[in-house]
């Protein structure tokens, strides 16, 4: 099973990467850029500033349009070491670690954690590889990929205490890189008294390099400039008509549940974000009592990760690249399979779904049978986790019974 995952990972991004060679990478065009600006002392946040930047180095690069640049400097800073590449040879670098760290991710995973190839965890494994997920952060160059190996390498070391100072580091990188994707994974890390202070030292590590990024290389108020962008990119989900909006044609792609409930007719939009963070709220709050009634931070630490990491996509922009942090969703399968294989099998099936779901559109069926559903596939295994949470308390209570 390692040996498989390991393959998969690594033609999907040698196949995706030469696939894309004459496309901008776009995403990564703009970090690459903004880190070049950045030790240049310009403005990242500013298009005419990088597409200036882009223009001086002479290369076939695209116009950039960063139309969510809703990367903080630290990412900026982190990204420096390509800043200096010829292009697009930066982006296949960039394409390579990422490939490299998700094999690595996939391996640990199967091979500490014991899951074979009929197992329900492979399932979500060889989904999370091949489906679009994977393959669109490789086209655009994204560093959800990166973000989201670590963030399993990381939890994995923790979890089992094992070379628990890479570990705190590559979480601290991960939050530093793409935080939003981190923070699930750092929140229970943080409840567990095991881990806690592993996770003290990822979070202060993310916070220094971005208050390094904030004032290197001369770019003193960069902290102004990117927050007044980030402000922009998330008014721009309240006021129609931007790329943000998710009432938008292309809202297909967002995770976040207001693509749901947006196709209620006539639905203001006060009311829809409030349904979306109404439901949002109500499986944490689930999730926290159920954890502090049955003990799943200290018994049960992937499931609480796994959901921990679901529900903080639902209430906020995040496009459909981001589930390919389903690699940390992997593991909690193989926790409910202890108690219960119908359920972990559930649990497996609802993640393909919502892995696969844009997959199965494009190749089944045409755009216009586009349904914006994620939001909701997201909230039915968030469900099923929970659910294997009552399960384990019930057989707990059972055990204590008979005994």
């Amino acid at each position: 099973m390692a040996l498989l995952v390991a393959t998969l990972a690594g033609w999907m991004t040698v196949r995706e990467t030469r696939r894309w060679r004459t496309t901008p990478f776009g995403d990564f065009n703009y970090l690459q850029t903004g880190a070049e600006c950045l030790m240049d002392g310009c403005n990242p946040y500013d298009s005419a500033a990088l597409n200036a930047e882009a223009a001086a180095r002479h290369e076939a690069k695209p116009n950039i349009q960063p139309t969510t640049p809703v990367y903080p400097p630290s990412t900026l800073l982190l990204l420096t070491p390509f800043s200096r590449m010829g292009w697009p040879t930066a982006a296949y670098v960039f394409d390579g670690l990422a490939g490299l760290a998700t094999a690595v991710a996939c391996v640990l995973i199967v091979w500490r954690l014991r899951i074979g190839v009929g197992d329900a965890g492979a399932v979500i494994l060889v989904a999370g590889l091949v489906c679009l997920p994977m393959a669109s952060a490789l086209e655009f160059g994204n560093p959800v990929l990166l973000a989201a190996a670590f963030t399993a390498i990381a939890c994995l070391l923790l979890l089992q205490r094992e070379f628990t100072s890479v570990g705190w580091v590559l979480l601290g990188v991960s939050l530093a890189l793409k935080p939003q994707l981190a923070l699930g994974a750092l929140a229970v890390l943080l409840w567990k008294r095991e881990t806690r202070w592993a996770a003290v030292k990822a979070g202060g590590l993310a916070a220094i390099v971005l208050a390094a990024g904030l004032v290197a290389y001369r770019l003193r108020l960069g902290s102004v400039a990117f927050l007044a962008t980030l402000e922009r990119v998330l008014r721009m989900s309240i006021v129609p008509g931007g790329s943000s909006d998710f009432a938008n044609k292309d809202s297909f792609e967002f995770l976040n549940l207001q693509t749901f409930f947006a196709r209620i007719a006539n639905a203001p939009r006060a009311v829809v974000n409030a349904l979306a963070w109404l439901t949002t709220a109500g499986l944490a709050a689930a999730a926290c009592w159920l954890a502090i009634r049955t003990g799943a931070v200290r018994r049960r630490p992937w499931t609480m990760i796994a959901l921990a990491t679901a529900v903080s996509l639902l209430p906020v922009y995040h496009r459909g690249y981001d589930r390919v942090i389903a690699v940390v969703l992997v593991p909690a399968a193989a926790e409910i399979r202890s108690n219960n294989k119908s359920l972990a099998w559930l649990y497996a099936v609802v993640v393909t779904l919502w892995i696969a779901n844009d997959t199965v559109m494009s190749h089944v069926f045409r755009r216009w049978h586009y349904i914006p559903q994620n939001g909701m596939e997201d909230v039915a295994f968030c469900v099923v986790l929970l659910v294997s949470l009552w399960w384990q308390r019930q057989q707990h209570d059972r055990t204590v019974e008979s005994l």
